[in-house]
């Protein structure tokens, strides 16, 4: 039965209808695929900048790239300039702590890293050179991850099956390539400024014990020492007095400290201590008369005690201290007057 013409206007109508509907609904699965990695794309570079964790910033980089364009593998190589050493992988939708194989200077991680130049390969069987070592077959694609100008590292997606790579896949690809070399790059930072950091701390904190032991053992030489000592700075102020001095002197430790070392010394020797030259002036002073001088000092009480005291400078990292070693010759003064009294009769 013949079809009137009024019934075939009407089914190429219908037909035409079905065909923009068609099209209506592909270009809006494109457009939901497109917001779908849109939205995945920017995840990814919300993650990829709230972590400065090597390991994590890599995992992130990988999961994002599979979930854009379902890859069965990828994996990340970094490059320092001359050699790849292996960053991250995730294979059959598990996460490798090593490479399988490592890349070799001819093979294809290599030949992105060195060009900086992006490599696609939609079949693989039907490539000059990686179908000898692809045997396997499928579909790669390889992206430099650069920053500052330079090639930090490659990223390579592969896939089981052929697979055609559209230009706005592969661009969105390179926006994560572009985010995740960035973030890899400063996790890299962070990661030498922190052992860097470590390693300061736990020199400093070496160094600071040796100081503590150091400083206390010249404090136990000191107040276990048998004579009186007396350290003062350049300005000519006590800063430590050992318990023989607060023996000797009358004075508990704290009415010493602070004081100048006029409060002991004669008038005589207060210019030495007021230079900032104490350091010099010290050695001098032990120079001349074989480190000692004969004084007399005043007991808190007000008697005066004979002494022979020997100057002996102090250079510290901070400041140059002097130490006054102060020994009674009490005794040697009575021998010797008693001496000359007897010399005398």
């Amino acid at each position: 039965n013949a079809l009137s013409r009024q019934t075939l206007d009407i089914v190429k109508e219908v037909a035409s209808q079905l065909a923009i509907a068609i099209e209506n609904a592909r270009l809006l699965q494109v457009e939901q695929r497109r917001n779908h990695e849109l939205t995945a794309l920017h995840r990814a570079s919300l993650q990829l900048t709230g972590s400065l964790d090597v390991e994590k910033v890599l995992d992130t980089i990988l999961d994002y790239a599979i979930l854009l364009v379902h890859a069965n593998d990828a994996h990340i190589f970094l490059y320092d300039g001359a050699a790849l050493t292996f960053g991250a992988a995730h294979c059959g939708g598990k996460r490798e702590d090593q490479s399988l194989v490592e890349p070799r200077l001819a093979e294809l991680t290599y030949r992105i890293a060195q060009s900086g130049e992006r490599l696609v390969i939609p079949n693989v069987h039907q490539h000059v050179v990686y179908k000898k070592t692809w045997p396997s077959g499928g579909a790669i694609i390889g992206l430099p991850l650069y920053v500052a100008g330079k090639v930090n590292g490659v990223m390579s997606l592969v896939f089981a099956k052929p697979h055609h790579f559209d230009e706005q896949v592969i661009r969105l690809l390179e926006l994560l390539a572009d985010q995740a070399a960035l973030a890899i790059h400063n996790a890299q930072l962070y990661q030498q400024i922190w052992h860097h950091a470590e390693e300061l701390e736990q020199r400093v904190q070496a160094r600071t014990a040796d100081l503590q032991v150091s400083e206390a053992k010249y404090r136990a030489l000191i107040e276990f020492a048998p004579d009186p000592i007396v350290i003062v700075d350049a300005s000519g102020s006590i800063v430590l007095a050992n318990k023989r001095a607060e023996e000797k002197f009358g004075y508990e430790q704290q009415e010493l400290i602070g004081q100048s070392i006029e409060f002991l010394l004669p008038e005589s020797l207060q210019n030495i201590y007021e230079t900032p030259r104490i350091h010099q002036m010290a050695e001098s002073i032990q120079r001349e008369i074989n480190g000692n001088l004969n004084l007399t000092l005043r007991h808190k009480g007000g008697s005066e005690i004979p002494v022979k005291m020997g100057l002996s400078p102090i250079n510290t990292n901070d400041e140059i201290l002097v130490m006054a070693y102060i020994i009674d010759i009490t005794l040697e003064k009575q021998l010797e007057e008693g001496l000359r009294s007897a010399l005398a009769q």
